[in-house]
């Protein structure tokens, strides 16, 4: 199976709306993202999956060298370009933890990774309003889900994507 949607154009999800999310809200500091994409970071630029600000180079990225991170706290292994990979990021009360294809990459404690007051999670959208707004890369997504709690267990990977 070929997947080859492309991150244009960056997209956010507001989990602040209706009479459901008084009831349930998303935690700001407590939630699942899953992800399987293809990237194809090209000329020393980042690729961002999920920035909770939208308007700095912080978040869950691929790096300018290829690696999946959590810029500027941790980083992990080298992420392979033009290959689907399965990608998580659990948030548990400040101490996050990713993974990379099912292993995990690193632990930290932070609040980069915490939702702001507005509870919105931008995709693929990195740094709009300060200098370096043209550093980008291209790639693919097949499959994003957000879950507002922090699930401990890491599904398997997915079969049959390629690039």
């Amino acid at each position: 199976m070929k997947v080859s949607t492309v991150f244009a154009p960056a997209f956010a999800v507001i989990f602040a709306a209706g009479a459901a999310h008084a009831a349930n809200p998303m935690p700001v500091a407590q939630y699942r993202l899953d992800g399987t994409l293809a990237s194809s970071v090209a000329n020393a630029a980042a690729l961002t999956v999920m920035d909770p600000l939208g308007q700095s180079d912080n978040g869950f990225c691929v790096d300018p060298s290829n690696n999946l991170d959590i810029f500027p706290v941790a980083g992990g292994a080298a992420f392979t370009n033009d290959t689907y990979h399965d990608v998580f990021l659990v948030n548990n009360r400040g101490v996050v933890t990713f993974y990379l294809d099912g292993s995990v990459q690193a632990t930290a404690a932070t609040s980069v990774m915490n939702l702001d007051p507005s509870q919105t999670m931008n995709f693929f959208l990195d740094n709009v309003v300060a200098g370096g707004q043209g550093e980008y890369s291209s790639g693919s997504m097949a499959l994003i889900r957000v879950h507002n709690e922090a699930l401990n267990a890491v599904p398997p990977p997915a079969a049959g994507l390629t690039a």
